[in-house]
């Protein structure tokens, strides 16, 4: 049922975790799609739902609204609930571009207290120890990705851990290659109409468009963690497809 949220709780060994980040923990949702099928009440649950999971950081991954620009007020009004000790932090999904005034989007969300990274990153500190927190506006084509994973990263400090936003999950490999520790995506809604399960993954006309589609992969030592996200798109319904929130413990590799 597309209202009966699974709760994931997950482990991620992360290279060079400085001592005072293990056990930090990160509350992950995405695909929110704020409309008429994902009223400000519904919202109010999943923030109560994301509250409770107690984390450090929170990341919404995008798909803030379905495609029309008036379903960010009862976004912004139930999401400004969310409460983490170092903050909660976001990136735009294609939806809010589809919108076309993307800016009063961005506006209304980081009003309501969410720190969209629109291609830029933030530094968290804990005495000397640091964790980069990155972010990208939606990203349609490769060599797109790369720029932008660049541009991101730029004032980042080296060394430190780097965690990576980015709505869809395509540019696993472009992360990978920049030796981004931790990517955080959204997009698929683990294929939200899902048929079964084979060994390779699920079987959902979503795998057609990418092989991201659901939970944790790796390349090498970066790892990407695919939400299923909450909202729906198209056709309001869920099929074998929870919604899904999601909490992430970073501990040393």
């Amino acid at each position: 049922h597309r209202n009966r949220y699974e709760r994931t709780d997950l482990q991620v060994p992360i290279r060079h975790l400085p001592a005072a980040f293990q056990g930090f923990r990160i509350s992950f949702i995405s695909d929110v799609h704020s409309s008429v099928f994902m009223t400000k009440e519904h919202m109010v649950r999943y923030v109560d739902a994301v509250n409770n999971l107690q984390g450090d950081l929170i990341v919404v991954a995008g798909d803030f609204v379905n495609s029309m620009v008036d379903e960010v007020y009862p976004f912004a009004e139930a999401f400004a609930g969310l409460r983490a000790p170092y903050g909660v932090f976001g990136v735009l999904g294609n939806h809010d571009f589809y919108t076309r005034e993307v800016d009063t989007v961005a506006r209304e969300v980081s009003q309501c207290g969410i720190s969209l990274l629109r291609t830029e990153s933030i530094t968290l500190v804990k005495g000397e120890s640091r964790l980069v927190i990155a972010g990208v506006d939606d990203v349609g084509s490769v060599s797109r990705a790369a720029t932008l994973f660049d541009s991101a990263l730029a004032e980042a400090p080296s060394g430190a851990p780097r965690i990576l936003l980015c709505h869809r999950p395509y540019y696993f490999q472009q992360a990978a290659d920049r030796n981004i520790d931790l990517v955080l995506s959204g997009h698929t809604h683990g294929g939200q109409i899902v048929f079964g399960t084979l060994p390779t993954g699920v079987l959902a006309p979503a795998r057609v468009v990418s092989r991201y589609v659901a939970g944790l992969y790796t390349i090498g030592a970066s790892q990407m963690y695919v939400s299923r996200g909450i909202g729906t798109v198209g056709v309001p319904i869920r099929f074998y497809c929870p919604p899904e929130i999601t909490s992430l413990t970073l501990v040393a590799a």
